[in-house]
């Protein structure tokens, strides 16, 4: 009788799956199958009409690989020498060249320098070899400092930040350089701050523009948040202005959530994220659109979320008890996608992590929750908001010689890889937006929004959601594929490169130590 009913299960799952999997055309490509070691860990970088180009690390190695686009097959691997006290800071590929920042401390001269070393996307051979792009005197080892780097969009212009803290003058300086695609230094500014071991802010949401002029959000200790810039075309003139909920015409007890900031094509400045009325759940968006040139805020607009939306996170207690539904304020990690016409996609997700490590052993979670994805016009208005049921979860306890994981019992080591198969991508193609991320196949006809979701925790066993949202209406659809099952890798979500609206998204599949790439085709 178990048998019999297995066998009804899995007949009318099959049936659910083909009858969504017709009315969808969706597919990926799958390339040849590479065997690699354990540790490789790759990155896809650039891509022309005919070839994409990605680099990969594996332990202390790091290399450079050329791929087909039609086979997906791989021209050249290329593996670089570096010396051990060098360590990598960034690995770009920029005007058919391979970029790689690098940076070390040097002991006599008690210096930290930051250098770029070339190599040609066409056959992986050097062709600048360590460039510096700027040494900094400090005090000792222990306060070298941070460097960070930053592509604007198209790599028209390359940002170089450093900054670290002096003792023994009592100031924290930062430094910022931009520079040219051929590496050339366009212009630099220094920044100093006065009696301050540490800043009294943190910077986020960094957006670097055409021109090079770029904005970051600052998060001071005290709880302020302002919109800052530099602006290339006037010597780098810092302009700051303190994010007020006023302004917003929020009330004055509200607060926002998922901040993020963005430049248009006419490099307007643009901030959006959620809000809250003053309790702890999310309300709606607001949209700031800045003027590149005056600095004056000429759009704002708070939207607030409608009933239909809402009801998408209904429970079944709300529906017994007559209660409206409430969306909780923990979508904090947001992406921004934007569209040719102006709009913009906002995407917020549930994330959660924890590690604790006690006298008999340690524990670890990770958790990937629901997504809220929004529609935004250039105007600012809010079109449509969907919430994208998600439920991904990994952990483990070390207790002596083993570990109790989500994915089994462990004896002396536990790998983290699960995690790469976690989150999930989204791309825009033609009037859709697509989301994809893998699933727990139990999961596959679950489509209304009151059904609970099992677990995704043991990647072997993948299903690959995903989602199609109409870009005008709103309406979104389920699609399923079964990634682990036909491919025989699993996707790994994070590591999907789009180049541009309407192009084919790269993804990376693997499983073991198999390994392979593939070309989403949403045609």
């Amino acid at each position: 009788m178990k048998t019999k009913h297995l066998k009804q299960i899995f007949f009318a799952v099959a049936l659910t799956i083909s009858a969504i999997k017709t009315s969808y055309a969706q597919k990926i490509n799958w390339g040849e199958v590479l065997t690699v070691g354990k540790n490789y860990t790759p990155v896809i970088l650039g891509e022309d009409e005919t070839y994409f180009y990605t680099a990969y690390y594996e332990k202390a190695k790091i290399g450079f690989e050329k791929f087909e686009k039609a086979g997906k097959k791989r021209i050249y691997s290329k593996a670089l020498d570096l010396p051990n006290r060098h360590e990598i800071e960034d690995i770009d590929f920029i005007d058919g060249k391979f970029v790689l920042f690098a940076k070390y401390y040097d002991n006599k001269q008690v210096e930290t320098i930051l250098y770029a070393n070339t190599y040609s996307g066409s056959d992986g051979a050097l062709i600048t070899s360590n460039a510096k792009l700027l040494t900094v005197q400090v005090e000792k080892r222990k306060r070298k400092g941070d460097f960070d780097i930053t592509i604007s969009e198209e790599s028209k212009k390359i940002l170089v930040y450093h900054g670290t803290y002096y003792k023994q003058q009592k100031k924290y300086k930062e430094k910022y350089l931009l520079f040219s695609p051929d590496l050339k230094k366009i212009t630099e500014r220094e920044n100093i701050t006065d009696k301050s071991e540490n800043k009294p802010y943190t910077t986020s949401g960094l957006a670097l523009d055409y021109d090079g002029s770029f904005y970051f959000i600052k998060n001071y200790k005290d709880g302020r948040r302002s919109i800052a810039s530099y602006d290339a075309n006037k010597d780098f003139e810092l302009w700051e202005d303190f994010i007020d909920t006023k302004k917003l015409g929020l009330p004055i007890k509200g607060s926002i959530k998922g901040l993020q900031c963005t430049a248009n094509k006419k490099r307007d400045l643009i901030l959006v994220g959620y809000y809250s009325k003053g309790d702890n759940h999310l309300d709606g968006t607001f949209y700031i659109k800045i003027d590149r040139k005056s600095k004056e805020i000429v759009i704002t607009k708070v939207s607030e979320f409608d009933k239909t939306f809402k009801d998408q996170f209904l429970t079944k207690k709300d529906i017994k008890k007559g209660r409206e539904a409430e969306v909780d304020n923990n979508f904090g990690a947001m992406k921004i996608y934007k569209k040719e016409d102006g709009s913009i996609i906002c995407v917020g997700e549930v994330f959660e992590y924890f590690y604790i490590q006690t006298r008999s052993g340690a524990s670890e979670g990770y958790y990937f929750g629901d997504l809220v994805t929004v529609g935004i016009s250039e105007a600012g208005d809010l079109q449509w908001a969907n919430r994208i049921k998600k439920n991904q979860a990994f952990h483990y306890t070390a207790y002596n010689l083993f570990i109790f994981s989500s994915v089994g019992l462990k004896f002396l080591f536990i790998s983290t890889k699960p995690v790469d198969y976690m989150s999930y991508f989204g791309a825009i193609s033609d009037d859709k937006f697509y989301i994809a991320f893998n699933d727990n196949p139990k999961n596959i006809t679950k489509t209304n929004d009151l059904e609970k979701l099992k677990a995704f925790k043991k990647p072997n066993s993948a299903v690959m959601s995903l989602y199609s949202i109409d870009l005008k209406t709103g309406e979104k659809k389920k699609a399923a594929f079964f990634g682990a099952l036909d491919s025989r890798v699993v996707l790994e979500p994070r590591t999907v490169f789009q180049s541009g609206q309407n192009m084919k998204p790269i993804v990376i599949g693997s499983k073991r130590k198999q390994f392979k790439y593939g070309i989403m085709d949403f045609k």
